[in-house]
């Protein structure tokens, strides 16, 4: 599973990974713009935030989730996500380590930070220059124009894939011109929308002391996870002896099998993970995560309206997984093409065999 739903906090609290021809009103190059906008802008070092995140799939909303964002001069950050079940997840970084605590699952992970194992908070002047650079080579970049959202002047930005067949679509993001701080970006992926929105921000913040603390429960143990752990290309014959069971593996004529990973995890887990991924006609499909499945308090599956091959299936909306037990083991499908619907793939799973 490689704690998927972990890694969304942690993507939110190290402010990586979601940041995922000109009007006639704008007379300068979209280059000499945002260049000029780069010289100028004061570099943000705190703030606080609130923001909502909304995903939509095929036109309807899947996911909407109220972020509240907390971030000093230091680099503690600290992020408080709702969803629409109100069910509630803290983040902090408080330099040395991310935690995460779920209040609904009653669940809190660790994970450290000091030896370089995730990339450090960038500054939103950092993140927009990455952002840009990282997609000059397949999207074109403009300038729409400029507008005013909750008060500030923004730079409207665009990046439209240069191929019709890109994974990632259009992106649009509105950049504050005082800060270089994004107040709003829109994503699209196949039939997927991805939104975050701010509608209050603050740059001159008053923090109490508790303000970067995580209020967890005695009862609730911090779960260190061992991002460090090391992984290995294997054949199927190795991963299988690993795990101890035959694997299920996707058939098809336009699928085939590109990789097979073994990861030794350690701490509390302390198991062995499979990690696999499918390419459908030369384009990556979905992945699998294989290992024994777990028993304990938090570990079992909720259904879902779909069944994995007649087994309950859990299906997690925000990050495309469907997970189901089989045989004494737990299959995550990670689906990674939006193009790919959930029936699609649980109909590909019926065709699944050992060798």
């Amino acid at each position: 599973m490689r704690f998927r739903k972990c890694w969304l906090s942690i993507c939110l609290i190290l402010n990586v990974g979601f940041i995922s021809g000109c009007s006639d009103e704008v007379s300068a190059s979209s280059e000499e713009i945002m260049m000029n906008a780069l010289e100028s802008s004061k570099e943000v070092k705190e703030y606080y935030g609130e923001a909502t995140l909304n995903i939509s799939m095929d036109s309807e909303e899947s996911a909407n989730i109220t972020m509240e964002e907390y971030v000093d001069k230091t680099g503690k950050r600290k992020i408080i996500t709702r969803d629409e079940q109100e069910n509630t997840t803290y983040t902090l970084n408080n330099g040395e380590e991310v935690i995460t605590y779920d209040e609904k699952m009653k669940q809190a992970f660790s994970i450290n930070i000091q030896q370089d194992e995730l990339p450090s908070s960038m500054s939103p002047k950092d993140q927009v220059t990455t952002l840009l650079n990282g997609l000059s080579e397949t999207h074109s970049i403009e300038v729409v124009g400029e507008e005013e959202l909750i008060g500030r002047e923004t730079f409207h930005l665009k990046a439209s894939p240069k191929k019709d067949d890109s994974l990632l679509g259009i992106m649009e993001f509105w950049v504050d011109k005082k800060s270089w701080f994004t107040l709003k970006s829109i994503s699209y992926s196949g039939n997927s929308r991805s939104e975050i929105i701010y509608d209050k921000i603050n740059f001159d913040p008053s923090f109490s002391k508790d303000t970067f603390t995580l209020d967890i429960p005695k009862d609730i143990e911090v779960e260190v996870l061992d991002v460090g752990n090391q992984s290995q290309t294997s054949s199927l014959e190795e991963a299988e002896k690993a795990l101890g069971k035959k694997i299920l593996l996707f058939t098809g004529e336009s699928t085939t099998l590109e990789s097979i990973e073994i990861e030794k995890i350690g701490g509390e887990l302390n198991r062995t993970e499979v990690y696999m991924t499918y390419f459908e006609d030369s384009i990556p499909a979905f992945s699998v995560s294989v290992f024994e499945t777990p028993n304990g308090e938090g570990m079992s599956l909720h259904s879902s309206k779909w069944k994995v091959r007649g087994h309950i299936t859990e299906y997690d909306e925000l990050i495309r997984t469907l997970s189901w037990d089989e045989n004494g083991l737990r299959y995550v499908v990670m689906i990674q093409n939006p193009d790919l619907s959930v029936d699609d793939v649980v109909q590909k799973t019926e065709t699944m065999k050992i060798q």
